[in-house]
């Protein structure tokens, strides 16, 4: 991960429903916040990461910086509310 930027790591599934709703919100989010990196990560081609990172639920959005985990937010995010849970952390 790059130092000292922002990344935000979405966690999905092709299977669910609410994570091709929040992957939408989030590319929206990428094109108008660029002191964040995204990156997405399948559930399900990567299950011991999975199971290192404790994540129980998709779609999953941890937020990183400089390695360190800041943040996670777990289920379906409306934009305004991702936006502002990014920016509290900028």
């Amino acid at each position: 991960m790059e130092k000292s930027k922002l990344h935000l790591i979405d966690f999905y599934a092709e299977w669910c429903g609410p994570c091709k709703f929040v992957t939408k919100i989030v590319d929206k989010i990428a094109d108008e916040l660029r002191e964040i990196k995204v990156e997405r990560i399948n559930v399900d081609q990567h299950r011991n990461l999975i199971k290192t990172l404790n994540i129980t639920s998709v779609p999953t959005l941890i937020l990183y910086k400089n390695n360190q985990e800041l943040g996670r937010k777990e289920g379906f995010i409306f934009k305004e509310a991702l936006i502002e849970w990014i920016n509290s952390y900028l």
